[in-house]
This record gives structure tokens, sequence and C-alpha cells, in this order.
């Protein structure tokens, strides 16, 4: 059980350190609850599961948008569009320390029994959600539970045409892409056997929820390239071996 959960926290370290960039600016340390808006960052499981077939629920995922975070962001500048705080102080989730805590096994369990919370994020989420509440939750400036609460309560955030459906298990074009979702959002692609697949969509919100529509210029991890775009559907990559 040890090396199942070892590979799992090597799997969603390896995610996180896929999505950084050259331009991004991270303020490690910074003071809680000090940003401009909210990103809530959703994956499409299909090319997730493409790309770490050995992840934990990936023998049986869903074509679907799973929640991966949300995250503290300052507004772009000329210098990098990807900038954030992380491992805040001061958090409120951490007893207004001077350092980022860990998420307390208390809350996690609590969380992980909202059936809501469970249906938007992958099987087996313990290490992503340790990951996501050091480096962002202690950020937002929120309780812990409060701030595995609003991956429930803000989900309403994520919205798209209901055309995107039909492009499922084909490509799109950036221009087309871009119509499918609101002006609020920005798009991670992956790279792999020399195409281009949608990877992650981004939702620029406010603490309510609202639509964000200040910062243009965000961009975090691979930027889609204006050509073919694939979005993959669970049979359109081969089937594991059992």
């Amino acid at each position: 059980m040890n090396r199942l959960y070892a590979a799992m926290a090597l799997s969603v370290i390896s995610l996180c350190a896929h999505a950084l960039d050259p331009s991004e600016e991270s303020r490690e340390g910074a003071p809680s609850a000090h940003f401009d808006y909210l990103v809530y960052a959703v994956t499409w499981q299909p090319t997730f599961c493409m790309l770490k077939p050995t992840t934990a629920g990936c023998d049986k995922t869903k074509n679907v948008f799973y929640t991966h975070g949300i995250w503290a962001y300052f507004n772009s500048t000329a210098q990098s569009a990807n900038r954030h705080p992380s491992s805040c102080i001061q958090s409120a989730g951490c007893g207004q320390t001077e350092a980022a805590c860990e998420l307390s096994n208390a809350v996690q369990e609590q969380v992980q029994a909202d059936q809501r919370f469970s249906e938007i994020v992958t099987e087996s989420p313990e290490y992503l959600m340790k990951h996501e509440w050091k480096k962002h939750g202690t950020c937002y400036g929120t309780s812990q539970a409060q701030y595995f609460e609003d991956f429930v309560k803000l989900r309403s955030a994520v919205n798209y045409n209901s055309d995107f459906n039909q492009f499922q298990g084909k490509s799109v074009d950036l221009d087309q892409l871009k119509s499918l979702f609101p002006v609020n959002t920005s798009f991670r692609c992956a790279s792999h056997n020399g195409k281009q697949y949608l990877y992650e969509v981004f939702f620029l919100i406010d603490r309510q929820g609202r639509p964000y529509t200040e910062d243009q210029k965000l961009q975090i991890g691979e930027k889609c390239q204006a050509r073919e775009i694939h979005i993959p559907v669970v049979s359109s990559f081969a089937s594991r071996s059992e």
C-alpha cells in the first residue's frame, strides 16, 4: 500500500512540475489572501490519463473535466503571464502561523466524505489535496475545510458551450476552441507523439465565482498553438493491458 501511495504522490508531483514554465513568477511565502483574482482549474481527464495511464482511476476514467484546484493569482505583467502566491504565511487555515501548514487528516476525511466533492475530483485525490492545500489553499484566506468546500460551491463557474460535446474524440483549431468557452478562460495544451491535446482549462473568477476579465494574458503551462488541437475521449487511445 505504501508503494501505491508513493507512486500516486510521484504522479501528482510530476503533474505539478509539468505545469511550470520559464515565465512563471511564484511568490512563495507571501501573505495569505493577497491576490487579484482566482483561477478555477479543471483537467480534461482523458488527456491526463493518456499521459499518465497508471494513475489511480485511469483504468475507468470518464470523458469529463475534473477539478484540479482553486488558485490565487496576480494580474499578468509584460514580464510574466503566470504570477501567483504560493505556500503562504499567516493563513487562516494554519492558525496564522508564519509558515505554510499541512492539510489536516481530519479535514481531508471530512471533505472526502462529501459525495459532491468526490464526483468532481479524480479517484484517490489524497495527495492532490495535500499539495493543493499547502501550495494554493494557504493563500486562499479561509479555513482548510472552506477551501475544499469551495471546489464544490464554485464549480458552477465551469461552464462552456454544449457544442463542445460534439468535438470530443475529434479536433478543433484554436479559434474554434476559444469560441466554445467564455471569455474569462485560458487554456493549457499537452504535446504527445507529435500531436497537440487539450489538457486543462482555467476559469478566471472572483471570490463569488463571477467571471474575471481584467487579465487577458494569463498563460499557465504549455500554450495551445494555432494548429490542430485534439480532444481525446476514453476510447480514442489504446486500452491498457489487464
